[in-house]
């Protein structure tokens, strides 16, 4: 399914949007970034409210701006190494030399372009001439994005009082690259249980009280009398309305590892959360399922 969807989006969708990124893709453009934000939500079942590092994080995509910028790149290269009779490369050269007059063009973004990842990776020269590889050239990119993720995911608000709502999420989640459950899960229904848990924006109390400007100790579970924040520890491991369900999961969970039982509360979530089973995708779910139906029945 994963790779399916990857296919369309890369076959049918991207090159409609990233046309022309070799002449506009120096600066990001919002409405682009949008459709492929979008593009994963519907992918992974979320609403607006997932937050976009980790869509990107989990899906593995990298960010529109990596994509067109690596196209500018190209085509910089190219008329580069045309033939100096060329037309296309007269014009290039010409645009070189009134970009190092000072002169803001197509040429100037460029090189302003290379000039940043020269001063961010010392193997690049940022010159007309130099010749280094477009491949090395992603990798920087690639290098320089993963470093800004971290950050991104790493930044929390001063008036957070919770961590945000990543806060789990940065437990779980080091590099941004492809999760198996954004791979084998089938159904969006499981895509959006396992994805809302891990990002934060599963509706819980936890989540819909932010929307409603509730202290965060104030978001308790409206399942039991037991007073907690509900938040993905006492949905999945605490809150007793899910006793059946949840033991079913920790007996599965305690199939793959024999010393589940004994594990800290923090790192239970953590397993169930990283380690994917299509079983434990189906339980969570239903676990999911059953708090809703009980609220809204």
């Amino acid at each position: 399914m994963y790779e399916t969807y990857t296919h369309l989006y890369n076959t049918l969708v991207l090159p409609i949007i990233e046309y022309g990124s070799f002449l506009w893709g120096f600066k990001p453009i919002a409405q682009f970034s949008k459709v492929q934000n979008n593009i994963i939500r519907s992918f992974l079942g979320l609403g607006r409210n997932a937050p976009v590092a980790a869509l990107l994080g989990d899906m593995g995509w990298y960010p529109m701006s990596i994509i067109t910028q690596i196209s500018c790149v190209r085509f910089f290269l190219r008329l580069n190494k045309m033939s100096p009779n060329r037309l296309n490369h007269i014009i290039f050269k010409e645009s070189c030399h009134l970009a190092d007059k000072g002169y803001k063009n197509w040429a100037f973004s460029i090189q302003e372009l290379i000039q940043k990842d020269h001063q961010n990776h010392s193997q690049f020269m940022p010159t007309v001439d130099c010749r280094y590889s477009l491949v090395n050239f992603r990798d920087v990119l690639i290098s320089l994005y993963t470093k800004e993720w971290i950050q991104e995911i790493n930044e929390i608000r001063t008036e957070s009082g919770s961590g945000g709502r990543l806060n789990l999420y940065r437990a779980l989640k080091v590099t941004p690259q492809t999760e198996r459950y954004v791979v084998n899960t089938r159904t969006v229904g499981g895509r959006r249980v396992m994805a809302g848990l891990r990002m934060g924006c599963l509706p819980l109390a936890v989540e819909t009280g932010r929307y409603s400007h509730i202290p965060y100790q104030e978001r308790v579970c409206r399942l039991c009398n037991r007073g907690e924040v509900e938040d993905q520890a006492h949905f999945i491991a605490i809150c007793p309305r899910f006793n059946d369900i949840r033991l079913k999961l920790f007996n599965h969970c305690y199939s793959i590892i024999d010393n589940f039982y004994q594990l800290p509360l923090q790192d239970k979530i953590k397993f169930i959360l990283c380690n994917y089973d299509n079983h434990m995708v189906n339980l969570l779910t239903s676990l999911y399922s059953c708090r809703q139906n009980i609220i809204y029945r």
